[in-house]
């Protein structure tokens, strides 16, 4: 499931509804949301954070990571022929 969510952020940074340096939704809201467990919400952020997707500040959460715009025609790319972020 965790899979799944992570798709979802991608797209949706893809798409520009998380713009970069903008927040991404916490750990509490993604269970809410997507009705999982805080771990699977976590393992999702943790899987984007080490693909390079978001940064986390302590105590201020998580938020789309600095990237060129090749990171933006990566991310289209990767979902206009159905992948998920790393090809999985």
């Amino acid at each position: 499931m965790w899979r799944q969510v992570a798709a979802v952020i991608t797209a949706r940074i893809a798409e520009g509804a998380y713009p970069v340096a903008g927040k991404v939704p916490s750990v509490v809201e993604l269970s809410t949301e997507f009705g999982i467990a805080a771990s699977t919400a976590q393992k999702a952020l943790t899987h984007l954070k080490a693909e390079g997707l978001i940064r986390t500040e302590v105590g201020l959460g998580s938020f789309v990571a600095d990237g060129s715009p090749q990171l933006r025609l990566w991310l289209r790319a990767d979902l206009a022929v159905g992948r998920t972020v790393g090809g999985k």
